[in-house]
């Protein structure tokens, strides 16, 4: 094989433009000037400024240039590695020149002239403007090597530590060598990826070596490459994908303006020579990005570029154009990696980045936290998403229609059925009158047909009692249970409520209370939010069982009641699986275990006059310790929560039965306490293990929301009832970057 012509450059037009620039004009910033990427047209055309603003520009990255040589050009400078000199049997020293032909030259400026170097009117930028070039000449002066020398620079390129190898030449017809499809084998169990020009003939198939790209040795890391021009056509010149279709790429190689082999000359020239070092360069980035394998990088190239001729990976396009913006950017849905504790087996979730689920109590502190979080892509890559942003919404959760309704429509849908001895209460979504109470007598099956909730109560005796409750408030047995402000019905109906009770909404317990001496009352609840909204004992219990977050309570409360008022103090502790403090915050930050807050709950009410009534209720929780959840959330620790509330109810204000509120209240907060995160930060570069960060996150708020509210209520017949509302919120979810909310509504309820 020795004399054998190996490569035949096809140029379909050389012009040689000189342009006065000293070499010492360079400077390497990140940001091409407009006169770069105009001469460069195919940076933009593979999208690669996208990846320089984030200072990926193929630093270290070494690309052994099988070539004619390069030129030592100002564009170069302190780039170009010692390389070999197969055609005169030479070592080539770094930053010298070795090109005589200016193939070559042209080949690197491609790859990685430099960004940035005010090089006046003929300025071009390389795709990887900071990558390494080893110069490995196996071509002579007139464009003709043998393919020993092919065989020998293939091995030197192994041997000199290249992680990409750049062949811009090929042989036409015949079949494939022996010894270069073996020196190419060694290449790929190196692991090194093969950037190979399909060759110029018009051929339906790829040119020889570049044709090895779909044989089994290949290990899909050689990547054969035809040419486009600036409108994506291929030149009647370019081989096509033809039998290498599934390891096949274009690039732009039509009209490259790029470096040559004369002192600060440039020249214009085409072929499937200038597209190879495109993706060459393209890979350059990868490898830069993440230490990728050969085969990862191939795959991210041939999977993310842009479809064109026929849909699909087609024998003329293969998989389309190289689009460098896609290749860069995550693919997939990503993954977050996690550990349940120190030292135990790391487990990875895939989820929806969404904070639907935070609980306002701590949502401003995670929107101000260090929430950088390293996930991976389906192709193993990490990137840095910051889940701050989810949680620093510019407004806060409106209350929604339909809670603003539900909330006014709560007292006007309740029907009360009373006995001597007991007591049934049933929310109704389709009740026909608006008196109450009334006796237990009527269609009670039509009742039934429409409850939403429900709240029986039985004397057992004189001194004891027992309540059940659906889907309904606490404070019907409990804290404000027989005074005006059990029936608030204000908006933000959880003013009055303890919030450690109930969280999603729904709120079913049991309740048993035994009278003590001078009107004292000992009580015992049991309190779970599973949806019990369903008739159906075994869709009941079906929901119950299958529900991930639900909260189960136990609390004691000791209260007196007299006709000038009732205090109640209700000690307790609640159980959440898979959340805290009512939120799981995503399952990256969220409690996936339990966790416990032991609370005091203090409410009074007070009668001020024969129509007017106040009230004042406090609650303080503390959340234990939780150990290692299966999350980013190591621990949480010594947090502690509040909410309060003052109130007013007054009837007969302006009109028989009417009724004005007046409300101040501070929904849930957390004052202090720290959530432990073990965060995963970045892959290792080098072994291509996950490193992880621990950070402590105060669960304080920037802010504490306060809300005030007047409310007004008017039956205006037996049937029909209006409702007028206020509500002011200021720090709207304990946010203080967020603007107050005020909202004012009308709501009149009629019955047929």
């Amino acid at each position: 094989m020795i004399n054998r012509k190996v490569v035949q450059l096809t140029l379909t037009s050389i012009i040689l433009i000189s342009a006065n620039v000293r070499a010492d004009d360079i400077s390497a910033t990140y940001v091409a000037t407009p006169i770069e990427l105009k001469n460069s047209w195919q940076i933009n055309k593979i999208n690669a400024p996208y990846l320089w603003k984030y200072n990926v520009s193929g630093f270290n990255v070494k690309i052994g240039e099988i070539d004619t040589g390069i030129y030592q050009h100002g564009e170069l400078k302190g780039r170009i590695l010692a390389g070999y000199d197969f055609v005169s049997n030479k070592a080539i020293a770094a930053n010298t020149s070795s090109d005589d032909n200016g193939h070559g030259t042209h080949v690197a400026g491609i790859i990685a002239a430099n960004i940035n170097n005010n090089a006046g009117s003929y300025d071009v930028v390389g795709v990887a403007p900071l990558a390494s070039l080893i110069p490995i000449k196996v071509l002579d002066k007139n464009g003709s090597g043998t393919l020993t020398n092919l065989v020998r620079g293939l091995d030197y390129s192994v041997s000199a530590g290249a992680n990409i190898v750049s062949m811009s030449l090929g042989w036409s017809g015949g079949t494939g060598d022996v010894s270069v499809a073996s020196a190419l084998q060694r290449s790929v169990s190196a692991g090194q990826l093969l950037v190979l020009a399909a060759g110029n003939s018009g051929l339906a198939n790829p040119d020889w070596p570049a044709r090895y790209a779909k044989q089994a040795f290949a290990n899909g890391q050689i990547i054969a490459v035809g040419a486009v021009d600036i409108n994506n056509v291929m030149p009647t010149w370019s081989n096509k994908a033809g039998d290498t279709a599934n390891f096949y790429l274009v690039a732009p190689g039509v009209s490259i303006l790029s470096t040559y082999n004369q002192p600060y000359t440039y020249a214009y020239m085409s072929g499937t020579s200038m597209a190879t070092p495109v993706v060459s360069g393209a890979a350059a980035l990868l490898k830069q990005g993440w230490n990728l394998s050969a085969k990862q990088i191939a795959n991210i190239l041939f999977t993310t570029a842009t479809d064109l001729g026929a849909p699909g990976v087609d024998s003329t396009y293969g998989w389309g154009l190289l689009n460098l913006e896609k290749a860069m950017a995550p693919i997939g849905t990503p993954t977050f990696p996690t550990l349940t504790k120190y030292g135990v087996t790391i487990t990875t979730k895939s989820v929806a980045i969404s904070a639907s689920t935070t609980p306002v109590a701590y949502k401003s502190a995670l929107a101000s936290s260090n929430l950088k979080v390293a996930g991976l892509d389906s192709m193993g890559r990490d990137y840095v998403y910051d889940f701050s942003s989810l949680y620093n919404a510019s407004s806060a959760n409106d209350l929604m229609l339909s809670q603003i309704f539900n909330a006014q429509n709560t007292n006007a849908s309740l029907r009360e059925y009373k006995t001597k001895d007991s007591k049934l209460t049933l929310g109704q979504t389709n009740a026909n009158t608006l008196d109450q109470p009334r006796a237990l007598e009527g269609d009670r099956d039509t009742a039934l047909s429409s409850v939403t909730s429900m709240f029986y109560s039985k004397h057992l005796s004189d001194n004891n009692a027992m309540a059940l409750g659906i889907n309904t408030n606490t404070n019907h047995f409990f804290g404000f249970a027989d005074t005006p402000f059990e029936y608030a019905g204000f908006m933000s109906k959880k003013a009055f409520d303890n919030p450690y009770l109930t969280f999603d909404g729904y709120q079913n317990f049991v309740g048993y209370s035994a009278a003590l001496q001078d009107n004292w009352m000992l009580a015992a609840g049991a309190v779970s939010n599973f949806d019990a909204v369903s008739r159906q004992a075994s869709t009941v219990m079906q929901t119950y069982q299958t529900n991930q977050r639900n909260l189960n309570a136990g609390f004691i409360e000791l209260s007196k009641q007299t006709e000038q008022g009732k205090l109640a103090i209700a000690v307790g502790s609640n159980l959440e699986q898979a959340s805290m403090l009512g939120g799981s915050a995503g399952e990256l930050f969220g409690m996936t275990n339990q966790s416990s807050t032991v609370f005091l709950s203090l409410k009074n009410t007070t009668k001020l006059s024969q129509d007017t009534w106040i009230a004042a209720s406090l609650n303080n929780g503390y959340t234990l310790k939780n150990g290692a959840q299966n999350s980013l959330v190591s621990s949480t620790d010594n947090i502690s929560s509040q909410s309060w509330s003052l109130g007013l109810l007054s009837n007969n204000v302006f009109s028989k039965n009417d009724r004005l509120g007046f409300a101040v209240s501070q929904p849930l907060a957390v004052k202090s306490g720290n959530m432990n995160l073990l965060v995963p930060v970045g892959l290792n570069y080098d072994d291509g293990v996950m490193q992880y960060e621990n950070r402590a996150v105060s669960l304080a708020p920037s802010a504490v929301e306060h809300d005030v509210e007047v409310s007004y209520n008017l039956p205006t017949s037996k049937t029909a009832n209006l409702s007028l509302s206020a509500l002011y919120r200021m720090n709207p979810d304990n946010n203080a970057e967020i603007a107050a909310q005020r909202l004012l509504t009308v709501f009149w309820r009629t019955g047929f």
